[in-house]
């Protein structure tokens, strides 16, 4: 993706800002995407999809999942696959380049006995089930069949530095009769990214920690801290611009994420020194398998 796209999602009210030189947030990649190339599992599909193309200049890509649907601005095809199999720019391979080039408008409804049993989930759990939705319109209305490989790259595993962590204990809770107090969908991570440069988090886990850092450093970040819990942090860098970055659409959607100006000039730090001395976390290269998704066959879609 272009650093000068601005992305955004929304779920369930939650808002989340992809902007200039800020990658996304992410979420946890899918640790057994099957090998095959089905291009979607058996399962419930959206009952009634929309899907046009969009020629607006300098667009914004927008995806949101509220109750009972699914809506995306101006997204690429890519951006579509992304989002659907949990996956970083890094992680698709092949497929021509209208794929992410053209964008589209889509609009998809679920049916009423899926948009019932989703009420009471969780973000994540939704997120989840509208990654399923998406891959069953990819498939039927793009014809997108993929394959599942492993490929041994270099990597990063997230751990403890020599002092110890400095992270501190989520200072985020539930108001008192909210609907996570009453069993129902919990407030996930909040999380701000501020240009490339600085991250805020409340009520992070770490491994998620490992996901927006991966996609910062556009290399997969593995958490081998043992840490367990949420925790609040600041972390505040200065960007490497020669860094390539691999934004996508992945797990953000418990997290808000929001923008304003570049990191402070007192930043002035590169990520791994930043993050030792900050959050008592270091990162050590490594090697290790990756899934990457082959575009076996794609269409463009008819629009209606």
């Amino acid at each position: 993706m272009n650093v000068g796209r601005k992305i955004v999602f929304v779920v369930a009210g939650v808002i989340l800002l992809f902007v200039p030189f800020a990658s996304t947030v992410s979420g946890f990649i899918n640790e057994a995407l099957a090998q095959s190339a089905a291009p979607a599992p058996a399962g419930p599909a959206f009952e009634v999809t929309s899907i046009k193309p969009n020629h607006t200049a300098n667009p914004r890509e927008f995806i949101q999942f509220p109750a009972g649907r699914l809506t995306a601005t101006a997204v690429t095809t890519k951006t579509l696959i992304q989002f659907a199999y949990n996956l970083q720019d890094f992680q698709i391979s092949a497929g021509p380049n209208w794929v992410g080039a053209n964008r589209y408008d889509v609009d998809a409804k679920e049916d009423e006995s899926t948009a019932r049993a989703l009420q009471n989930s969780t973000p994540f759990q939704r997120a989840d089930q509208i990654r399923l939705l998406l891959q069953a319109l990819l498939a039927d209305r793009f014809a997108l069949k993929l394959t599942h490989q492993y490929k041994e790259v270099p990597t990063y595993a997230l751990v403890v530095a020599k002092d110890g962590p400095k992270l501190s204990q989520t200072t985020l809770m539930e108001p008192e009769g909210s609907s996570a107090a009453q069993g129902q969908s919990p407030k996930g991570p909040r999380i701000g990214i501020t240009g490339r440069g600085q991250i805020n988090g409340t009520g992070v886990p770490v491994n998620l920690l490992a996901e927006l850092l991966s996609r910062q450093l556009g290399r997969r970040v593995v958490d081998k801290t043992g840490l367990s819990g949420n925790y609040d942090f600041t972390l505040q860098w200065t960007p490497d611009e020669t860094q390539p970055q691999a934004p996508s659409a992945s797990e953000g959607d418990a997290a808000r994420l929001s923008s304003s100006s570049p990191a402070p000039a007192s930043a002035d730090a590169s990520l791994f020194t930043a993050l030792q001395e900050q959050l008592g976390l270091r990162l050590e290269s490594q090697r290790g398998s990756v899934d990457v998704v082959v575009i076996d066959h794609i269409e463009e879609p008819s629009p209606n």
